[in-house]
């Protein structure tokens, strides 16, 4: 290597040190010399050694170091295959999360009757017992979930109803069976599907509404926004909230740790991540849980009471559900109960405090007491509202713990509470007369109940 020129113009060796720092090409600092070594760097050598030091980091400092710059830029072959892997597995994961899309209804699938809403879309309705222009009581049933119009009431036959001219009607909510589905479904929206079905119908001004199990919402729904519009209310079997404001937090923390944690998990899903819920429910490494009973019928099984599973052993009975929930569910659930779900475990939009039985219910009185005679009417005075008329029914041994049915019972100040003893979810299929004393309660028949709590 070419020595450093000396103040005299004679070219002088490089000192040890500044030719260690040259050979090495790193960034770190030159050593001190040594004693005894060469004499120290001019500024000329520390010039050179710079120049060398930038070349070395170039890549150009030599055969070892040579493209070295370049190579640090370069992005390995293995690099763009892991990041294809890495794709492939989140376009699966992405797939595996996401609910299946919904099965549009052709026309071949319509063999019910439907009405046309104000929005344009279609809801399929069935009817029983006496026909509308006779009728006494106009009812509408609220079906539950993952079933369908068809549920009606159990153990109700056509000869009772005309007998005590009562019209049953039941329609399928948004996204159930033969009804199309709300792409803004929410509560307040299901409460005004239920109020456009009972114009369409000819239900009247004031109407008596029953909803089961996961119905439940309309029905405090209606009680909220269209209070004017009833003249009794039946909640069987109550399916409510528990993220429900007004629960007292020692009772929301017993029922919640009561409840199985596969449960809770969906919950929670619903409320803060409902895209996550598919994953959950259709998972099957952990094999428990009621709300996963549609993927896995077995769970029934594991879970419900005996008095639940000797209802639904019986042939019929078994039949029956297995119908009703087929055509429930033939759109597909993210269209129906995965969205029964979230609105279950969303905001509701108000407190159950805001309900005030003293509202509505006060033609429907009248009407009774004049129409009626004996079996029509309760000697109430006009003006009382729906207290008295807003009866909660439920069975003391329900998966469905009854702690939040007492809740509600006690926030709707006037409702009727009737907890059954040894009955579960399914207490309405154990009973054959069951049936007709809860709608007879609620419309005043001889065949009707006081509280039985």
């Amino acid at each position: 290597m070419a020595g450093a020129s000396g103040s005299d113009g004679s070219e002088q060796p490089l000192s040890a040190a500044a030719s260690g720092a040259v050979n090495a090409g790193d960034d770190s600092k030159p050593q001190p010399a040594k004693a005894g070594s060469a004499k120290q760097l001019t500024p000329q050598e520390r010039a050179r050694l710079a120049a060398a030091r930038r070349r070395a980091r170039e890549g150009n400092a030599g055969p070892g170091t040579a493209g070295k710059g370049k190579q640090k830029g370069a992005t390995p072959l293995y690099y763009s295959i892991v990041a294809l892997i890495i794709s492939i597995w989140a376009v699966f994961i992405f797939r595996a999360i996401q609910a299946p899309p919904p099965i549009p209804l052709t026309d071949a699938d319509v063999t019910s009757p439907r009405i046309r809403l104000s929005d344009g879309r279609h809801m399929a309705y069935h009817e029983m017992g006496a026909a509308a222009d006779v009728a006494k009581y106009q009812v509408l049933v609220v079906h539950s979930w993952q079933t369908c119009r068809l549920s009606m009431l159990p153990n109700i036959t056509q000869e009772y109803l005309q007998a005590k001219g009562i019209r049953l009607v039941s329609y399928d909510r948004a996204g159930y069976g033969q009804s199309d589905p709300d792409p803004a479904r929410t509560l307040q929206s299901d409460v005004a599907d239920a109020g456009e079905v009972a114009t369409a119908l000819g239900l009247g001004k004031r109407f008596y509404l029953v909803a089961t199990s996961m119905g439940t919402y309309v029905a405090l729904g209606a009680l909220r926004y269209m209070p004017e519009r009833l003249k009794g209310l039946t909640i069987i079997s109550v399916v409510g909230s528990p993220f429900d404001p007004t629960w007292p937090k020692y009772e929301f923390t017993t029922t919640w740790q009561q409840m199985l944690l596969p449960d809770r998990i969906a919950l929670l899903l619903a409320r803060h991540a409902p895209a996550l819920l598919h994953a959950w429910l259709a998972q099957t490494i952990i094999p428990l849980g009621s709300f996963r009973a549609p993927y896995h019928p077995h769970l029934y099984e594991l879970q419900l009471y005996e008095t639940d599973m000797a209802a639904l052993r019986h042939k019929e009975v078994a039949e029956y559900f297995a119908r009703n929930m087929q055509e429930g569910m033939r759109q597909g659930p993210s269209v129906s109960w995965y969205r029964d779900l979230e609105i279950l475990a969303g905001d509701w939009g108000f407190l159950l405090s805001e309900i005030d039985l003293s509202k509505g219910g006060e033609e429907g009185v009248a009407e009774r007491v004049e129409e009626g005679g004996e079996e029509g009417g309760d000697g109430r005075e006009e003006g009382e509202g729906l207290k008295g008329r807003v009866h909660i029914w439920h069975g003391e041994e329900d998966i469905v713990q009854v702690s939040y049915t007492r809740h509600v019972a006690r926030m709707l100040e006037g409702s009727v509470l009737h907890v059954l003893p040894n009955r579960g979810h399914f207490f309405m299929y154990n009973d054959k007369e069951r049936p007709a004393i809860v709608l007879g309660t609620m419309l005043g028949l001889e065949e009707g109940a006081r509280s039985e709590e």
